[in-house]
């Protein structure tokens, strides 16, 4: 999935579910940012209260194993059912990390978040819990099972979809992956993404509401699932010109809601104190030299702040997936296992 799903479909289902306008709009902005939180900052370096985020997300897909471990797995492709049909190839390969939609993992992971309370970690695991459909048949690891023919491919780092670009991601396409056996190698991300739209309505439902029977989820579910198609629009197959056509459709789906800007939540709880050229508060070419780096402090209340919520709920959520993997990464040897 991308910002089309993470931020403004988890918007529209969040606020449909009964979450209010500043619930649906933090669930929202957490999901999305899972896919922007790629830097690691030290606020207040060398002080008592020195504060370091964890990463969420990486552009840098030749990263270590090990650390590649703490990311993709944990964030954007969960380990499923690898013996889940959904997954038959072509070759007959499985693989323990796998990714399969709506998997074990997955719920253990998304039941949690939800039990926590804490809008952020909803909005975390809402994003890796949606993932399952979009990027399943792919694993979170630099291995020749995510591999796929073509000259561009062979080039590409076998990693996560990578050689399949963003074509799992966008709504309304239709593509093959050639991996899978017949019956399966037919992608329609339309379908994907309503199926997990659906999974993750009905628990926030659920969550709001312990007492809501079946029966009534399923008939608000049936009239969201039209909306939610209709904005998407038609199925297409090869070069996306519908995107901002979505969105607006989108938009006129949340009539009352707040557009997302990466910066905001970062620039709302932390002071910049620049020290080096313009470009690096975005991995500029000379800020990974310490002598350019700019300094961050915290802003009264930083703790009382989104991003320091958000970065909470991130390490929440790394922990427990840490925890469910170790048997996993144990038996591949993954450093400090």
């Amino acid at each position: 999935m991308d910002y089309e799903f993470h931020y403004y479909i988890t918007y529209i289902l969040a606020k449909r579910a009964g979450f209010d306008y500043a619930d649906s709009y933090t669930i929202a902005y957490s999901s999305q940012y899972v896919d922007d939180n790629c830097l690691i900052f030290t606020i207040n370096e060398g002080k008592s209260d020195e504060y370091k985020n964890h990463i969420s997300q990486t552009m840098n897909i030749l990263k270590p194993k090990s650390k590649l471990m703490r990311i993709y797995p944990c964030f954007h492709f969960v380990p499923g059912e690898y013996e889940n049909d959904l997954a038959r190839r072509k070759d007959g390969k499985m693989h323990i990390l796998n990714t399969t939609p709506n998997s074990k993992n997955a719920n253990i992971l998304m039941d949690n978040a939800l039990s926590t309370g804490d809008l952020y970690r909803i909005g975390v695991t809402t994003h890796c819990y949606a993932d399952t459909w979009a990027h399943q048949n792919f694993a979170g690891y630099f291995d020749y099972f995510n591999g796929m023919g073509g000259l561009f491919e062979k080039i590409t780092p076998d990693i996560g979809h990578a050689d399949a670009q963003h074509l799992p991601d966008i709504p309304g396409l239709v593509w093959g992956d050639e991996r899978l056996v017949s019956r399966n190698k037919e992608v329609n991300n339309t379908k994907r993404i309503i199926e997990a739209a659906e999974n993750i309505f009905k628990k926030y439902k659920s969550y709001l509401n312990r007492n809501v029977d079946d029966k009534e989820i399923g008939e608000e579910w049936e009239k969201l699932k039209e909306d939610i198609e209709n904005a998407i629009g038609r199925n297409f197959y090869g070069k996306d010109k519908e995107r901002k056509h979505r969105v607006s459709r989108y938009k006129e789906l949340l009539k009352d809601f707040k557009e997302y800007d990466e910066d905001d939540w970062f620039e709302e709880a932390v002071d910049r104190e620049v020290v080096g050229l313009p470009d690096n508060y975005h991995e500029g070419l000379l800020s990974a030299l310490k002598i350019f780096s700019d300094k961050y402090h915290k802003k009264t209340g930083f703790e009382n702040f989104h991003w320091f919520k958000f970065q909470e709920a991130v390490k929440g959520h790394q922990e427990l997936a840490e925890e469910l993997y170790a048997g996993l990464f144990r038996q591949m040897e993954v450093e400090e296992y």
